[in-house]
């Protein structure tokens, strides 16, 4: 399987997530924040995702995080709550879980393999897809990473005609 990744340079913003990878990201970044505060980060999960009717999402998101935490292949770059550009693994954790979103397990696979161990794998194959089984039910939506648009503007290639990397 060939994964495309967005190169070192490009940035993403927040405002480029749906609701769903915004909501998740937040739990990411708190359940973080509450790890390093030693506080208990699913009692503020869970009453935080009281709103959109999803409390039992904190113990998943929880599960996640313990098992990546557990098996991580380095250093895992979640960043504080209010930053506005994410880092790659936050995009790889965005990106994982709108393939499941998708139905694509063999992508959730492929981009947690970035981040855990292959014997961390399950687990975190598995706590993407209850989190973004839970988001679905809840009807929040997540982005289709599967089908970028160009910007605005932007030039567009031929059909049939390849982008060639440029060295300068």
């Amino acid at each position: 399987m060939i994964v495309a990744m967005q190169p070192v340079s490009y940035r993403m913003t927040v405002s480029c997530l749906e609701e769903g990878e915004r909501l998740f990201l937040w739990c990411l970044r708190r359940w973080v924040a509450a790890a390093f505060r030693r506080s208990d980060a699913v009692g503020e999960l869970r009453q935080a995702l009281a709103s959109h009717q999803l409390q039992a999402t904190a113990g998943d998101v929880d599960d996640l995080l313990s098992g990546v935490s557990a098996s991580a292949r380095r250093t895992i770059d979640i960043r504080i709550s209010g930053a506005m550009a994410l880092s790659r693994d936050e995009v790889l954790f965005c990106r994982a879980l709108s393939a499941s979103a998708d139905g694509i397990s063999d992508l959730v696979d492929a981009l947690m393999l970035e981040i855990v161990f292959p014997h961390g794998l399950a687990r975190a194959s598995d706590g993407i897809e209850r989190i973004a089984a839970a988001l679905q039910l809840a009807g929040v939506e997540t982005k289709n990473w599967r089908a970028p648009r160009p910007a605005a503007g932007a030039m567009t290639l031929p059909a049939g005609v390849a982008a060639m990397p440029v060295t300068l």
